[in-house]
């Protein structure tokens, strides 16, 4: 049931953002992100931090000259001796963007800041204790960075990124996440 209320969020802010980009307001990008990230879980009352883990991110959607509206997949291969864990999440993001300050005739920088909402899932599989479970749960989160723009079609971005979620399986609950990035974005 829950997942069907993620679901039904995550399209009407697609049909809301399809809308903006029929009326002409708004043009379609996509990107790609490649950084690093922990996450926070609770066992039975303890505390207990992740390693640092390699992030991979989609993205695509709509901007104009002071917005962004698109929807992001974040991917973690997060793997250890005897256990395996795979993060997904998928998230609708709101950011608002600075007006770009030219920095020479071939670059300008703007400073962006946002928010997210969406649906986390966890698959956890463990060999030393035969522990199997996949779960997911709503997050939200908050996001900021720089765009360093080279032309009108192309910027990099360095940004990071953190999420809460109360998912919950076996005996952990995931308190939060974060990830610092570095990415790439195609304009049209």
């Amino acid at each position: 049931m829950l997942q069907k209320k993620f679901a039904a969020m995550l399209l009407a802010g697609t049909i809301a953002t399809g809308a903006m980009a029929a009326e002409g307001t708004y043009k379609p990008f996509i990107g790609a992100e490649l950084g690093g990230g922990k996450a926070e879980f609770e066992w039975l009352g303890d505390s207990e931090k992740t390693d640092w883990e390699t992030v991979w991110g989609l993205k695509g959607g709509f901007y104009d000259e002071n917005t962004r509206v698109y929807a992001s997949f974040h991917y973690v291969d997060a793997d250890s001796d005897s256990t395996k864990q795979r993060w997904y999440d998928l998230t609708a993001n709101l950011e608002a963007m600075t007006t770009p300050y030219r920095v020479t005739d071939d670059l300008a920088t703007s400073f962006f800041a946002g928010a997210h909402l969406g649906a986390i899932k966890i698959k956890v599989e463990d060999n030393s204790v035969n522990f199997d479970d996949e779960e997911t749960d709503f997050c939200y989160g908050i996001q900021a960075g720089v765009n360093f723009i080279f032309n009108p079609h192309v910027n990099v971005e360095i940004g990071g990124r953190v999420s809460w979620s109360n998912l919950e399986f076996g005996l952990y609950e995931l308190n939060y996440y974060y990830n610092v990035y570095g990415g790439i974005n195609y304009y049209f």
